[in-house]
């Protein structure tokens, strides 16, 4: 297998009118055109098991209580898990400790499906060597394997050292908090392996103003988004069973092993705050 890659993207403060339209990851193609992400000419990234496994880091954010912080996380997992068309649910199997967002392994890197909120300037910039994290709220990184686009492990890192978390009762609301539940649910579409949406509107629109809510729910967008990529259409042939062994299937891996043979490429998603501030796994600024 090929190695494993990572991407990194950023989400703008400045809230823009664009075209509509959902967006894919997709494997290197031999033109370089992201435009041209299609079955023929390249592989959507995708998973392909029915369920993502999601470990919280013990410790959550520094910035609320434990209970409403998971109450925000489970929210956001249920708002992807809620929608009808097929795709892999996200499966939260509850409190972890000790666990690094990202581990090395023989031949290179994998992710721990792991949501942790790093509180420190030292935890923030570790394992980031060469991307500009300063002002990004959040980062997402999902690994995949090249050759076939099948997603295989993750990890969302929460800038809780340079940003506020909160929960805020309506749109809008002033004193410069990020909402949880806004930037966890558009992060959780990176996880999925969507890309930014052109749709201003939409979840997976690339930024947000100051006091964002809107993105806790999906829009159609979204979710034609999310059905197409997991249709059936893309589903005709598992990377596993093609390549013969090193995946999971359908069941979720124990944190830390490695799903596949490495070496595995990592995606690096970043995103925006919804503040003022930049984040990243696509969105710098303010989700």
């Amino acid at each position: 297998m090929n190695g494993m890659t990572r991407a990194v993207l950023v989400l703008t403060a400045v809230l823009a009118w664009t075209q509509t339209g959902y967006q894919y990851y997709c494997t290197p193609s031999t033109d370089n055109d992201p435009s041209t992400c299609t079955p023929v000419k390249q592989i959507p990234l995708r998973w392909y098991r029915t369920e993502v496994p999601v470990q919280l880091d013990q410790a959550l954010c520094a910035d609320m209580t434990a209970q409403d912080a998971q109450v925000a996380i489970r929210q956001s997992l249920q708002t992807w898990n809620a929608e009808a068309c097929t795709h892999p649910r996200l499966v939260d199997l509850g409190l972890v400790s000790g666990k690094a967002p990202i581990v090395r392994v023989k031949g290179g890197e994998v992710g721990n499906d792991l949501i942790i909120f790093q509180n420190t300037q030292a935890e923030w910039l570790a394992d980031k060597a060469g991307v500009n994290v300063n002002n990004v709220i959040a980062l997402t990184t999902l690994f995949f394997d090249p050759s076939t686009g099948e997603a295989r492990s993750y990890a969302l890192e929460m800038n809780d050292w340079q940003y506020d978390f909160a929960l805020l009762e309506k749109q809008g609301v002033p004193g410069g908090a990020v909402d949880l539940e806004n930037t966890l649910t558009h992060e959780l579409g990176h996880v999925l392996a969507l890309d930014h949406s052109e749709n201003w509107e939409s979840t997976m629109f690339l930024s947000a103003p100051q006091g964002e809510i809107a993105k806790r729910s999906l829009e159609e967008d979204d979710r034609t988004g999310l059905c197409s990529l997991y249709s059936e259409a893309y589903a005709e042939v598992n990377p596993d069973a093609e390549i013969g062994g090193g995946g999971d299937g359908c069941s979720s891996h124990p944190a830390g092993a490695p799903s596949v043979p490495l070496p595995l490429a990592p995606l690096l998603l970043a995103l925006a705050a919804l503040a003022t501030g930049r984040l990243r796994g696509h969105r710098p600024g303010n989700p």
